[in-house]
């Protein structure tokens, strides 16, 4: 089972809702309460998505008549689990990440090269 499919559903949860009001945006121009409705709920529901374990957690533990600081600081910790978890992972190796940053670096040396030839040439002419 892997663990990157949970992890990255709410991000790719967001990336559906952004196409999807893109294409709103591009077909029904003159909708506006159609493209507003939906960027609502899209926002709607991703809160919900970021805050529902933690509060349904809080109130199982209060129902369970808990004292009140132990269920906020759970609540507060669970948040901050659930924010670990839900948080994206990329999916390369550890080899294709370093050619990765391999490539990078010789983007920024380019880049560097490119700025110190285009500086000689401003300071001659």
């Amino acid at each position: 089972m892997d663990i990157n499919i949970y992890r990255n559903c709410l991000n790719d949860l967001i990336n559906w809702e952004w196409k999807i009001l893109k294409k709103l945006r591009r077909g029904k121009r003159r909708n506006f309460l159609l493209r507003g409705s939906f960027a609502i709920f899209s926002l709607a529901s991703n809160l919900f998505c970021l805050f529902a374990p933690s509060f349904f957690l809080g109130r199982i533990l209060s129902f369970m008549r808990v004292p009140y600081p132990v269920v906020e600081w759970t609540q507060l910790i669970s948040l901050f689990v659930w924010l670990w978890f839900i948080c994206p992972i990329d999916k390369l190796s550890k080899k294709e990440r370093q050619e990765k940053n391999k490539r990078k670096v010789e983007v920024v040396k380019a880049l560097e090269k490119a700025r110190k030839a285009y500086e000689n040439k401003s300071q001659r002419g």
